[in-house]
């Protein structure tokens, strides 16, 4: 081994030695470890929330996230049920196109080769048939999609170019 490789070895070897003393030693040894965190004036938050919008919804919707910032969240932490129609959600009739949220879905761009068609939705390529958000895409237009979910049929319009 040549004197080179000794002395790489060498500091790899201090440099290990430091990190097992700073990070597995020393907090066991000095009992030094991360700062607390600062504790948080959730109502001077909450009105902050308010100074950027007045909706008292937001500002229950903040407060509550606040207060229960320390409890872990569930594994579907934005939908709490499965969707179901006879819940009282929202469902079209059947065979009609319903759109969906233009600032939630943006369909961006069509490609057509050879005889499959394939869709930019959100940035993502999806082909025909295939599953986006538990919504089946069943038809690709250079205007429009179409998809379904549960009987229900809905659109999502072609964005516009900017041209």
């Amino acid at each position: 081994m040549t004197r080179r490789e000794q002395i790489i070895i060498g500091l790899a070897a201090l440099a290990g030695a430091y990190g097992l003393f700073e990070y597995v030693l020393k907090p066991h040894l000095f009992g030094d470890g991360p700062p607390p965190p600062p504790e948080v004036d959730i109502q001077e938050l909450v009105a902050l929330a308010g100074q950027i919008s007045p909706d008292p919804r937001l500002q229950e919707n903040i407060a509550f996230v606040l207060e229960n910032r320390e409890h872990p969240w569930p594994a579907a932490a934005f939908f709490d049920r499965p969707y179901d129609p006879a819940a009282g959600d929202a469902t079209p009739a059947a065979g009609v196109a319903t759109a969906l949220a233009a600032d939630k879905y943006s369909y961006s761009g069509f490609m057509k080769m050879n005889d499959e068609r394939i869709a930019i939705i959100n940035g993502i390529d999806y082909r025909q048939g295939e599953i986006m958000d538990d919504y089946r895409l069943d038809e690709i237009l250079p205007e429009k999609v179409v998809l379904s979910r549960d009987g229900a049929v809905y659109s999502i319009q072609a964005k516009e170019s900017e041209d």
